[in-house]
């Protein structure tokens, strides 16, 4: 994981800043990122779920117009993340954008704040690599029954150190954000999600819905 973010990070650097100096801010990051990630609470958002997003990025990268700005934007979306805010795809976007400054290519850092942003899932993205962004992040929802349920109860686990909670309004809260997925026309953006992830994604959520309803 180290090698590959920092021949990333190296890939996108300015020119008037190489070797070696370029491979030790990016080791500095990546043992940054990777605290963050390993925070004791995280359930879910934690450096497993990186893993797999980049497993499912490698899958499509070839369908992206900008490859390298789109798995930067993978790696530090979910880097700063307190349960329950509504600001941390914004607080991840700035945390990039100060441990790039000076290091990376400007239009490199402008592409992956803006893949960034598009995680908050709440408009549709407005570029082909925003739409690969936001079906890698939920790309678990179309993945096999088995790591489906594996996340979705990772995702439980967190919300259930809100206080105060309890475990039925914890599952509401999630049967909520299941259905408005639900009731959208399609669950992914990109046509290669749509292809061979939706079908998948839409008997997952029915088939979780229905046995979290089932126990409340």
């Amino acid at each position: 994981m180290k090698k590959r973010f920092v021949d990333l990070w190296n890939r996108c650097a300015k020119t008037s800043f190489q070797e070696p100096q370029s491979s030790e801010v990016a080791e500095a990051v990546f043992y940054q990122l990777e605290a963050l990630y390993g925070q004791p609470w995280r359930r879910y958002h934690c450096f497993s779920h990186i893993e797999w997003c980049l497993y499912y990025f490698d899958e499509c990268r070839q369908y992206a117009d900008s490859p390298d700005a789109l798995e930067l934007a993978i790696w530090f979306h979910d880097c700063i993340y307190t349960i329950g805010a509504s600001d941390n795809e914004a607080l991840s976007r700035d945390w990039f954008l100060d441990h790039s400054e000076g290091y990376l290519e400007e239009s490199i850092r402008e592409f992956v704040a803006m893949y960034i942003m598009d995680t908050y899932h709440r408009d549709n993205p407005s570029s082909e690599d925003g739409k690969l962004m936001v079906d890698i992040d939920l790309s678990n929802l179309g993945a096999k029954w088995d790591i489906y349920i594996k996340d979705s109860e990772a995702v439980m686990a967190e919300l259930m150190l809100l206080e105060p909670v309890t475990e039925r309004s914890v599952k509401e809260q999630v049967l909520v954000f299941l259905q408005n997925l639900l009731d959208r026309k399609y669950i992914y953006h990109s046509p290669h999600y749509r292809t061979y992830f939706e079908t998948m994604a839409q008997t997952n959520i029915a088939r979780y819905s229905a046995s979290l309803k089932a126990s409340l």
